[in-house]
């Protein structure tokens, strides 16, 4: 209803510039964050955000961290949820193949 009345009084369907949420984080802050996050290649986002929060006194959501990252161009980091193989159990995981090549 309201895009509607916005194109009957104005003849516009866009929002006026400037308006929605602030941004929580500035160009430093934004560098800042990469920079942790490079630094820490194996930390979550619960973790960069948890040091975030101690650095700046800001608080701000685990969520928010890989949208930040990736608009910087780096993909953030997904949790591994399972027991990594070791060499044995990749042995015998391509045991069968090869035993039934053909």
């Amino acid at each position: 209803m309201q895009v509607w009345k916005q194109w009957n009084d104005e003849k516009r369907t866009t929002v006026k510039a400037g308006s929605g949420r602030r941004k929580l984080t500035s160009a430093w802050g934004n560098r800042h964050l990469l920079r942790m996050a490079v630094n820490d290649r194996a930390a979550l986002s619960r973790q960069l955000a948890a040091r975030w929060s101690t650095d700046t006194g800001v608080l701000i959501w685990a969520s928010s961290i890989p949208q930040c990252l990736l608009h910087r161009g780096l993909p953030a980091l997904v949790p591994l949820y399972r027991i990594p193989l070791t060499a044995n159990h990749r042995w015998l995981r391509l045991q069968w193949p090869h035993e039934h090549r053909t």
